[in-house]
């Protein structure tokens, strides 16, 4: 309902997958002509012309400014609320530098229109109900990358794709995933900071790390700040997940399965899985001169199939090591070889 406060409106919760033509029939779109819209927001700029408006003249209210809506007496008890507070607590920490304003929000809002010129089977409209219309949100799932990348493959003379552990892998010839770049608070710039700072006057450390967080992409620890990376377990993908079942269904539907080799579908969590891996153990070596050791805590790593998709200059050194013992020998000696040559 357009006429009532979408903060307000109850729905049920879940997450829907609805293809583009049924997405624009159920919200009564499917008479928009798209492509002239399209045409529209990028010969007319609206959305930086918006940014540039918003830039100049939309600046927020600051609190202190709004303490007009109180009454006198409001006011005037909040006042000696904050005297007090200021006495009483100690000089608190200078607060976190304020965050960078993103472009226009209608950027966003062109992207997603632009998306819904796809072709119906290449893509998918996630809808995640969340209670209300206000905290649900709307996504486009590219299934087919193909589409954008079969031009640059048409044009170009050479393609080199530049990576450490991000070796590609070829399970699936002409597909591509992207991923947003994830971006590290001020909070925890400030903590590994700390820790660098701390490294010369203690013996050791340990970072516990959640694979796929901050801490996989984007942040080195060179040198003596990472010496060693355990990856414990295969950091496989939420299996139900309705975005990871559509992706595998459509690549089981469009790509045939070679014989000797895993359908697409579980090509792609495994993918996936060693993808996370290969970002994480990356964090350590950063420079030619660089060393550490990474010790793959999991029996599955051993499988020719998981081996096969790590990185070529790691799957060349690596040590198979069934107990703990030889395991930890083999790390001490090569320690202690760098450090003697150091």
């Amino acid at each position: 309902n357009i006429r009532q406060n979408p903060n307000t409106q109850c729905l049920s919760t879940g997450t829907v997958l609805l293809s583009i033509n049924d997405f624009l029939c159920r919200s009564q779109a499917d008479n928009i002509n798209l492509f002239k819209v399209q045409r529209y927001l990028e010969k007319s700029m609206i959305s930086r012309k918006l940014f540039g408006f918003t830039e100049r003249y939309g600046a927020v209210l600051p609190a202190s400014k709004q303490e007009s809506k109180l009454s006198g007496f409001q006011r005037f008890l909040q006042h000696l609320h904050e005297e007090a507070s200021a006495t009483q607590a100690p000089t608190a920490p200078a607060e976190e530098a304020e965050a960078p304003r993103l472009a226009s929000p209608l950027v966003h809002i062109e992207g997603f229109l632009a998306a819904l010129t796809t072709a119906n089977q290449d893509g998918r409209v996630i809808l995640s109900q969340q209670g209300s219309l206000g905290q649900s949100s709307l996504r486009f799932l590219l299934l087919n990358p193909a589409v954008h990348f079969a031009q640059v493959v048409r044009e170009c003379r050479a393609l080199v794709i530049a990576g450490g552990t991000m070796q590609p892998v070829g399970a699936q010839p002409g597909q591509a995933a992207a991923r947003g770049a994830r971006r590290g608070s001020a909070a925890l710039g400030a903590s590994l900071q700390g820790c660098g700072r701390a490294g010369g006057t203690v013996t050791g450390a340990l970072l516990l790390s959640v694979v796929g967080g901050k801490m996989s992409e984007g942040i080195n620890f060179s040198d003596d700040l990472g010496r060693c990376v355990v990856m414990v377990g295969m950091p496989y993908p939420n299996i139900k997940s309705p975005e990871l079942q559509e992706k595998m269904a459509y690549l089981e539907r469009t790509l045939p399965r070679a014989p000797g080799q895993a359908a697409s579908g579980k090509a792609l969590v495994e993918n996936l899985c060693m993808k996370a891996v290969n970002q994480s153990i990356g964090r350590a070596i950063r420079h030619q001169q660089d060393f550490a050791s990474i010790v793959l805590l999991d029996q599955r790593y051993a499988r020719p199939q998981i081996l096969a998709k790590l990185p070529a200059w790691i799957r060349e050194r690596l040590e198979v090591k069934a107990t703990f013992g030889p395991a930890f020998a083999a790390v001490r000696k090569f320690h202690r070889e760098k450090l003697g040559a150091a």
